[in-house]
């Protein structure tokens, strides 16, 4: 077994890159705003692939979101866990997207027109998912057809 002291310089200095590169990510979404975050959930759906039709739409109007970027950022994962599992998984045409700022809380639903998540259930995606909206008091819920899509929905307090 090699000891960190024989590791190659490169293996060290490639090590350390990637941990600023996962630092800088995680200091920059700290930082989501409302309005941030419909700009970067917008920017999400459009890097799907040009024959996918994904869209956003947007209710209610972003609220006042100080003290709020850990919700903002907890959103934005499940959009990208969202959208990620259809582009892996579902075998879909469509997607949507729908944020909706209601008076005492925050839903992102996140759907498409595939196949369904098969008997067996979801994977760690949706767990990590669930975990980071359960820390904040909130809920999700997950709904699947066979054949009929797949429908993600979160709801934060606020």
């Amino acid at each position: 077994m090699a000891r960190i002291e024989t590791l190659p310089i490169s293996l060290i200095r490639m090590t350390d890159d990637w941990q600023h590169r996962v630092d800088a990510v995680w200091a920059d979404a700290a930082k989501l705003t409302d309005d941030e975050l419909v700009a970067r959930i917008d920017a999400l759906a459009a890097e799907r692939d040009p024959g996918d039709a994904t869209a956003l739409a947007e209710r209610g109007g972003a609220r006042d979101s100080t003290g709020r970027e850990e919700e903002a950022v907890a959103l934005y994962r499940a959009a990208q866990e969202g959208l990620t599992n259809i582009h892996k998984h579902a075998n879909a045409h469509t997607a949507l997207l729908r944020l909706e700022y209601l008076t005492d809380a925050v839903s992102l639903e996140v759907r498409d027109d595939g196949c369904g998540i098969r008997a067996e259930g979801g994977g760690f995606g949706l767990v990590g998912m669930g975990e980071r909206v359960g820390r904040l008091g909130g809920s999700l819920r997950v709904e699947s057809t066979a054949g009929a899509g797949v429908a993600v929905r979160v709801e934060l307090p606020g």
